[in-house]
């Protein structure tokens, strides 16, 4: 049975060797997600700044055909912040894995998330605009 200090030893070789990709000193890389983060943030500011505890509805989706077809409290708002955050965690460990075999894709998940930040916060600014 292997001693502590080399179960210790064998555990920070590991993340020495996933912490040490290329996919970490990636300039590219860097900055797609630098922006995707400032674009989470600038969601997060404007519901925190435009979104206040009420008992009053907020659209949580609008259709041109039907008009507002779904409603919550003002919560509800904070599960299209939790949305942006999963879709990207997913979208940029998907990348990580691909990063060595196939670096386009990589840059490919890594611009989709900035898009999707960007259209994410454009929808909210949307439905805010609706509320108010």
């Amino acid at each position: 049975m292997p001693k502590f200090s080399e179960l210790i030893t064998k555990t920070r070789e590991k993340a020495t060797n996933v912490f040490g990709s290329s996919f970490y000193h990636d300039p590219i890389t860097l900055v797609m997600f630098t922006i995707f983060s400032l674009l989470t943030v600038a969601l997060l500011l404007l519901l925190i700044f435009k979104v206040q505890p009420s008992s009053t509805q907020f659209p949580l989706t609008y259709n041109v055909v039907y008009g507002v077809t779904y409603t919550a409290t003002w919560y509800g708002l904070y599960s299209y912040l939790l949305a942006l955050v999963g879709f990207g965690a997913i979208n940029y460990l998907v990348a990580w894995a691909y990063f060595d075999k196939e670096r386009l894709l990589s840059y490919l998940l890594g611009s989709v998330n900035i898009l999707l930040a960007a259209l994410t916060i454009l929808y909210v600014y949307n439905l805010l605009a609706l509320s108010f």
